[in-house]
This record gives structure tokens, C-alpha cells and sequence, in this order.
């Protein structure tokens, strides 16, 4: 996970101590450090706090990648929609197109 470097990187990016983090969450500075080297992770709360801080979004700190998740969400909708057409179809259809689909592999 790369939320422990995200932190540290906006952090250093922004001319924050790890002692501003720490008021901020009203946490030790030990436990900023343990955030940044990833030995723990911060509460949801605590996540929310720090992207708000840095003016990030929490998937920014978590390290998703937007474009990689809208195309599983495309890819899942097509294949909701094939299902979709599927369940009115025969066996003996729905193996003609399972017969055609793998030509496209």
C-alpha cells in the first residue's frame, strides 16, 4: 500500500512536521511516524483529517488508481449487460455465444 508514502511525500511537500499532523489528529508524533513507515494505519476518521488537511482525495492517499477503477466499473457493466441478454436465451444460444467469444480471445 502506498498510503504511508503518500502521507509523508504531501507532507514534505507541504512544509508539514510530523508534530502538525499530530495536533491536527491529536495524536503522539510517534504515531505519524508509524503512519509514514506504515507500521499502523490511520482510523477512517483519522483519513479523512489528513486528505482534508493536504486538500487530497482519500483514494489520492490510499494510492487507487481512478482510471483503473472506472475501467473495472466499465468492464463489470458490460458484463452486467451480457448477462442481462443471457437470461433469456436458450442453453443451446448461450453456448453458440460462448463458442463465438472465445474466436476472440
Amino acid at each position: 500500500m502506498k498510503l504511508g508514502q503518500n502521507i509523508k511525500k504531501l507532507r514534505k511537500k507541504n512544509n508539514a512536521k510530523q508534530l502538525d499532523l499530530a495536533n491536527l489528529l491529536n495524536v503522539a508524533i510517534s504515531t505519524i511516524f508509524s503512519y509514514e513507515t506504515e507500521d499502523c494505519e490511520p482510523s477512517l476518521e483519522n483519513l479523512i483529517k489528513i486528505a482534508q488537511y493536504f486538500s487530497v482525495s482519500v483514494d489520492y492517499l490510499l494510492g487507487i488508481d481512478i482510471v483503473e477503477v472506472k475501467y473495472n466499473l466499465k468492464s463489470y457493466l458490460k458484463l452486467s449487460d451480457l448477462i442481462n441478454v443471457c437470461k433469456d436465451m436458450t442453453e443451446d444460444q448461450i453456448n453458440v455465444l460462448i463458442d463465438v467469444a472465445k474466436r476472440f480471445k
